[in-house]
């Protein structure tokens, strides 16, 4: 995927590899690639270190995020197991898995933000916790969930009767991004087809989902046979 999407992509380095004439319009993720190739062309170290910087500031997020909840050391060992798990490899040292650890960080920093604002009552933060959710969204498209955390967290920590106003925005972006992926199913449709060479079908997710999960959960406290994928 680096290959084709990066080094041998003619459009790196056009506006066009990061502005779309359709929805979503922008893409966080080409913009920053747009911006490294011309920094420093193709030379792969730079496209990583953008992963590896957003890990760190992840890694960071959740130190403060943690010690929102608990007392000092947990916060510093939950973010030290996360700086460091090898679960987190694929989306920290594959530079096609950017969208993962980038879209984390906006996420995480969404999160914080919010918090504080519910604390200080202040719009701007609050602002800024929509906007690091858009962006996040822009850039991996499984953040449409994030409205639904942060109703978790207002109905086990805060206060979802005084605060469900606030979650309207959010909830609004989550629903232009889910219009936005039903567009998509056509397109998806004619990839199976046509590149990898499947049929579409209807998958029973009531047996998958719980499979992958287990299976996730396994990986994060014995990670034997985990692989790049």
């Amino acid at each position: 995927d680096d290959i084709s999407s990066i080094r041998d992509n003619p459009n790196i380095k056009n506006p066009s590899f990061f502005i779309f004439p359709n929805p979503p319009f922008f893409s966080p993720l080409n913009f920053l690639r747009f911006i490294i190739y011309h920094l420093f062309g193709l030379n792969p170290a730079f496209y990583r270190l953008a992963n590896i910087f957003s890990h760190l500031f992840s890694t960071w997020a959740i130190y403060f995020l943690v010690g929102l909840f608990f007392v000092p050391p947990i916060n510093f060992f939950v973010a030290s197991l996360f700086a460091v798990h090898p679960i987190l490899t694929e989306s920290v040292t594959w530079i096609s898995g950017g969208p993962y650890s980038i879209a984390t960080m906006f996420i995480l920093f969404s999160f914080l933000a919010y918090i504080f604002s519910s604390h200080n009552k202040n719009l701007g933060i609050h602002l800024f916790s929509l906007l690091t959710f858009f962006v996040a969204l822009l850039t991996f498209e499984k953040i449409i969930i994030f409205p639904f955390i942060l109703s978790v967290y207002e109905f086990t920590f805060g206060n979802l009767k005084n605060n469900w106003r606030k979650l309207i925005p959010f909830f609004g972006i989550s629903l232009l991004g889910a219009v936005y992926l039903v567009g998509l199913f056509g397109a998806k449709t004619v990839l199976l087809q046509t590149y990898h060479y499947q049929e579409p079908g209807i998958e029973n997710l009531l047996i998958k989902i719980p499979i992958a999960i287990v299976s996730y959960i396994g990986l994060i406290f014995w990670p034997k046979n985990l692989t790049l994928y």
